[in-house]
């Protein structure tokens, strides 16, 4: 990203608007932004930060704007004026335009109050047109043809201009995420890799390393890396539930199919122990020997059961523990599936086995069974149809019996169809003659109405009158209604007059108003002289806020003074301390050097003492040794030496320590003197004294400024009294004017009519039309007495007519009667009449004949039916039936004649059993010879017995048959699911494996290949500060002849513990490593500039976004000496080779190495800021 141009207004100390052309500015790689502090160089970079993300740059967490104060100007609060900040750049061949505004509440441009202003962005793309203009401005730029102009506006011009720019997004959220997209940094990675903020460089390089890891890991996005590693440990804990689950459906599987071996295994005990099915007890030799066979089948299978295996619902047998859970310890997943599919195999042999032995079992029970039912049913139907015939020749009786009734019915509706005639001709004359009777009342009632009527010709007369007396209603009415009109002219010169009055005192009450709202607004001051003081109030506010600014940065610079005199006295003390161990390392050498002398010579003395003449010293190998040197008795022995020796090595120590605390308390003795500026705490309390008496002198504006904005109001209201009294005052003036007309139009129309006169016009109209009304209704009246007098005429004549119709039908209906009872045999009327039914009587009574006759017949087909039916029965009985039913017959009369001696019925003999009652086929013919009734009453209950019994051990054996069939469905059922959930057990573990043991490793559980313990995110987040340090030292080279490297101290991290990444800074010329707070003031700085440069390289690279070709590297040369401060600006000027780099500080010696410049300064003290841009 490269900037083009920036126009901002009402941003911070800034009340105008201002404008910056980058483009020509960084012609030359590298530009300078200087001013005297807090006069708003920072702002700049806050501008830039805020048109791309909202926010500014000060904002560390990057959410929000910051606080309102930081973006709108405070010279702005009592104006309409808007802030905003107006941003091109190009990224790529591409440019961009980007004008955001930020939320805030502004003065109302007409009248008083605020009003709200929200936040808004705006986003262009521009095309490429704008090339041309930045090629110029460079060009000239770096020929000097601009002579410090700043032309700034014309690319924001040429953006305006149709068709140069198309709309990206107007969205604030939508801007700020396509900025990210566009860069690849979101806004916490821009402000560390292109913005180097104010009293940021050290943070870095001091921090802990615990929080030097959360930073990286949140610049290089390790999160990315955590997230790799939450998503392996979730896959490994989902993997392992879903390894649980599994389990725990092949456990419940496996139980299922141990209870269903295990129920298979009982029923085959069972069987064993029962031994096949039983006789059952009828007796039937010939149906056991038809069954022979299958009995045989069915001990055989019982046999098998003795010899059924053992141990099939055991664990073991199906790959479970003692404990009943997976034998994981002994089976790999896959020798778990082939020992659950062996189980269920042998668990199916057992079913087998039962299901063949249970089913042999009821097939014979059921032969049996069926062989009973079936001589139950032909013996039932013998009896049913015995029972059938009797029944039928009963009902057959019983019809027959009502013949006699049926035939008197017969005769009685003869009789009623030879009387129907006469009864009719009778019915006829009866009806005509009542009807006769009543037209003849009917005719005498109308003739006696119409006698009370007048004549025709009469009403005639009567009307004709009437209606001339009513012609004169309409002359009437129109007398009536000019009496209305002269009342209406009277009516109206009397609300004239009403009127007139109410607006003559409308205008008397509008003229006082418009009097007192004038004395009322003459009481109150100019609005000229309250705006003056308003103005007044607000500069003063504006100052006021800025002492205040001011008095805590002096309350800050006093803190720092302190700090840094406290620091001062540390450091004495420290020094002193430095020479005090100095000293005493000194003397614990020298006494360690002394004893270790005496210790050496008195060791020479003992070996002296040894010495014999005549033999060679083995030092000088003389034989002579005439002065051998005498033992020291207070020589230190190896104990004291030793002592002396740890003594030394400690006050060594304590020396170190001593000058490393010198180090660091001098470290922060110099950050302390720069933060205070070089100002004593005396200096430091007469300013803030200064500061404070300034603000008390400033007094209450803000209650002021309310005091004056009340009486502007106050101003306002009176003002709009007095205007809408003279709107009122001249309203009524026209209205009494516009009444005044009204009245002498009304006098005017009424002249010469009075009231009097009015009100015998209208008493003479109303009793002429009251006349005509009366007249008019008379006439209604007779007309409609007229039309009644027509009708009764015409219905006097109609019922003549008829009644002379009716009495001609009379006389001929009485010779009709005669004729039928003449024709119908009958002796007289009456016989004839007590003869007559009438159709529903008629209908009944052949009703009742028919179904007699249906019936009978059906009655004599019923009995012949059941006779056949019951031969046919007869003929279907087999020999064993026939003997059956000669037994049964039998056992009935011995029942019938006697008890034996014991007082028991005599028994009936098994069917088979004919040794001693004759052949079969003499019991056959016995059977053809009993008669019907006897058959009968047999009783068939020895039979049903029989039956029922068979059914009951034939269903006993069924239900076993289907439980076996139930166990062998669920064994089924059970084995398919015991293998899916194997299977399914065995390639979860498959997947899970690999995945756990990656989990486990990247979450830093199980150590690596070097028995180390390290998470993902720190493997990473090390692996990328290293890339930092090697950058960093690579810049490090080329400062101070590179004496300084920066390495990655211990880290216990890699070695599963903490995750801090300690700096140590090695000193090639020492070699030897320290601590970054031992450094100086300027060795710091450079130190951190090389480590911030690194990181925002690395950053970049890592974000893989556009490319960042612009740098800010804000405050901190002042630290630097000359010499630091010229290396560390040729590795700037080396870093702006490829990009374009822009200085924030107020150092003077670099105007003189850096010309193009932003030049920040106040209008005056406690006022707003301007810039200028020189080139």
């Amino acid at each position: 990203m490269k900037l083009v141009a920036l126009r901002f207004q009402g941003v911070g100390p800034y009340r105008d608007e201002f404008a910056i052309d980058f483009a020509a500015l960084s012609a030359g790689h590298m530009f300078l932004i200087d001013g005297e502090t807090g006069a708003g160089k920072t702002t700049i970079l806050d501008c830039i930060t805020f048109a791309l993300y909202g926010s500014i740059s000060g904002n560390s967490d990057g959410r929000g704007v910051g606080g309102r104060g930081r973006i709108r100007s405070r010279f702005l609060s009592a104006s309409p004026e808007e802030t905003y900040v107006d941003l091109i750049f190009r990224i790529g061949d591409d440019y961009y335009e980007i004008l955001r505004r930020p939320d805030y509440d502004r003065a109302k441009r007409r009248g008083e109050g605020v009003t709200h202003n929200p936040a808004s962005a705006r986003m262009l793309h521009l095309d490429r047109g704008l090339d041309m203009l930045v090629d110029e401005s460079r060009t000239a730029a770096m020929d000097g043809g601009l002579d410090g102009g700043n032309d700034a506006e014309r690319y924001f011009t040429y953006a305006q201009e149709p068709g140069h720019a198309t709309v990206v997004t107007t969205s604030v959220r939508e801007v700020t995420g396509e900025v990210e997209r566009l860069l690849g940094l979101d806004r916490g990675q821009f402000s560390k890799t292109v913005i180097l903020a104010q009293g940021r460089f050290a943070e870095f390089l001091r921090m802990k390393p615990e929080d030097r890891t959360a930073l990286v890991r949140d610049l290089f996005s390790a999160e990315e890396y955590e997230e790799i590693q939450k998503s392996l440990d979730a896959r490994r804990l989902e993997e392992s539930r879903k390894v649980d689950d599994l389990r725990s459906r092949l456990r419940e599987a496996v139980g299922a199919g141990m209870r269903n071996a295990a129920s298979i295994l009982a029923e085959l005990r069972k069987d064993a122990e029962d031994g096949g099915p039983k006789d059952d007890g009828t007796g039937n030799e010939g149906m056991e020997a038809a069954d022979s066979e299958d009995a045989d089948s069915g001990r055989d299978s019982a046999q098998d059961a003795v010899a059924e295996p053992v141990g099939h619902d055991s664990p073991a047998f199906w790959g479970l523990d003692d404990s009943g859970d997976v034998d994981e310890g002994h089976l790999e997943p896959e020798q778990l599936v082939d020992a659950i599919s062996a189980a269920a195999k042998a668990v199916a042999e057992d079913s087998r086995r039962l299901i063949d032995r249970r089913r042999a079992c009821s097939t014979q029970l059921d032969k049996r069974w069926s062989a009973l039912r079936d001589r139950q049913e032909r013996l039932s139907a013998l009896v049913e149809a015995a029972a059938g015939k009797r029944d039928a020749l009963r009902k057959a009786r019983d019809v027959h019996a009502l013949d006699a009734a049926i035939a008197e019915d017969d005769q009685a509706c003869s009789d009623a169809e030879r009387a129907r005639p006469v009864a009719e001709a009778c019915k006829r004359e009866k009806s005509d003659r009542s009807q006769l009777d009543d037209l003849t009342g009917r005719l005498e009632d109308a003739r006696r109405s119409l006698s009370e009527f007048e004549t025709a010709d009469e009403l005639d007369r009567l009307i004709s009158e009437a209606v001339a007396a009513a012609a004169g209603e309409e002359a009437a009415k129109r007398a009536r209604e000019v009496a209305d009109g002269h009342a209406a002219l009277l009516d109206r010169v009397v609300k004239a007059g009403k009127t007139l009055t109410k607006a003559q005192t409308d205008y008397d009450e509008a003229e006082t108003a418009v009097a007192e709202a004038g004395k009322a607004r003459e009481a109150l001051p100019e609005a000229t002289e309250i705006e003056n003081r308003r103005e007044e109030l607000t500069r003063l506010i504006a100052d006021r806020d800025h002492l205040r600014e001011r008095h805590d940065h002096a309350e800050d610079v006093l803190a720092h003074a302190r700090a840094r005199d406290a620091a001062a006295a540390k450091v004495a003390g420290l020094r002193k301390a430095e020479t005090d161990a100095a000293a005493a390392r000194t003397a614990a050498d020298e006494a360690y050097d002394q004893a270790r002398r005496r210790f050496d010579e008195a060791g020479a003395s003992r070996f002296a003492a040894m010495l014999e003449n005549g033999r060679p010293c083995p030092v000088c190998g003389s034989l002579d040794h005439p002065h051998p040197v005498d033992a020291d008795e207070d020589a230190p022995d190896k104990s004291r030496l030793a002592s002396l020796r740890r003594k030394a090595g400690q006050a060594l120590a304590d020396l170190e320590k001593a000058r490393a605390d010198l180090s660091t308390a001098t470290a922060a003795l110099a950050a302390e003197d720069a933060a205070c500026e070089g100002a004593s705490v005396e200096d430091a309390l007469k300013a803030m004294d200064e500061l404070t008496a300034r603000l008390d002198d400033a007094g209450d504006p803000d209650r002021l400024l309310s005091d004056c904005r009340k009486q502007s109001e106050s101003i306002d209201r009176a003002e709009k009294t007095v205007q809408s009294a003279r709107m009122r005052l001249a309203e009524s003036d026209a209205r009494l004017d516009a009444v005044r007309q009204e009245m002498d139009a009304a006098a005017g129309a009424a002249e010469g009519i009075s009231a009097d006169g009015v009100r015998k016009e209208r008493e003479d109209a109303e009793e002429a039309l009251k006349e005509a009304r009366e007249q008019s209704g008379r006439a209604r009246t007779l007309r409609t007495r007229r039309a009644k007098h027509d009708e009764l005429d015409r219905k006097v004549e109609r019922l003549r007519a008829t009644h002379e119709e009716v009495a001609g039908r009379v006389d001929r209906d009485a010779i009709e009667t005669a004729d039928a009872l003449k024709a119908s045999g009958f002796a007289d009327l009456d016989a004839a009449m007590a003869a007559v039914l009438d159709s529903g009587q008629i209908k009944e009574r052949r009703h009742r004949i028919e179904a007699h006759r249906q019936k009978a017949a059906a009655a004599d087909s019923a009995v012949e039916s059941a006779d056949q039916v019951l031969e046919r029965q007869r003929a279907d009985l087999d020999p064993e039936d026939a003997v059956f039913v000669a037994d049964l017959d039998a056992a009935r009369d011995a029942d019938a004649g006697g008890r034996n001696d014991e007082g028991t019925a005599v028994s009936i003999v098994h069917a088979g059993d004919t040794s001693d009652r004759g052949s079969v086929l003499d019991a056959v013919r016995g059977v053809a010879d009993v008669d019907d009734e006897t058959l009968a009453s047999l009783d068939l209950a020895p039979l049903v017995r029989q039956v029922d019994d068979a059914q009951t051990r034939r269903d006993l054996a069924l239900r076993a048959l289907q439980t076996a069939e139930g166990l062998d469905g669920e064994r089924e059922q059970c084995g398919h699911r015991a293998m899916e959930a194997a299977t399914a057990f065995s390639d979860a573990m498959a997947s899970f494996l690999p995945i756990r043991d990656m989990a486990l490793l990247a979450c830093g559980n199980t150590p690596n290949a070097e028995g180390q313990r390290v998470t993902l995110v720190t493997y990473a987040v090390t692996e990328r500060f290293r890339d930092v340090l090697d950058r960093a030292n690579d810049l490090l080279r080329d400062i101070h002849d590179g004496v300084y490297e920066l390495r990655l101290g211990d880290h216990e991290g890699r070695a599963g513990g903490r995750t801090g990444l300690p700096i140590e800074v090695y000193d090639r010329r020492s070699d030897t490593t320290c601590e970054p707070a031992t450094l100086s003031g300027g060795e710091t700085f450079f130190v951190s500039l090389a480590l911030a440069l690194a990181l925002a390289d690395v950053i970049r690279a890592e974000a893989g976004g556009a490319a960042m070709d612009t740098l800010f590297v804000d405050e901190g040369f002042g630290t630097l000496s000359q010499d630091y401060l010229d290396e560390v600006m040729e590795v700037l000027r080396g870093i702006a080779r490829t990009r374009d780099v822009g200085i924030i500080s107020h150092v003077g010696q670099l105007r003189d190495q850096i010309g193009p410049r932003i030049s920040v300064s106040r209008v005056r003290e406690d006022a707003e800021s301007r810039l200028e841009v020189v080139l």
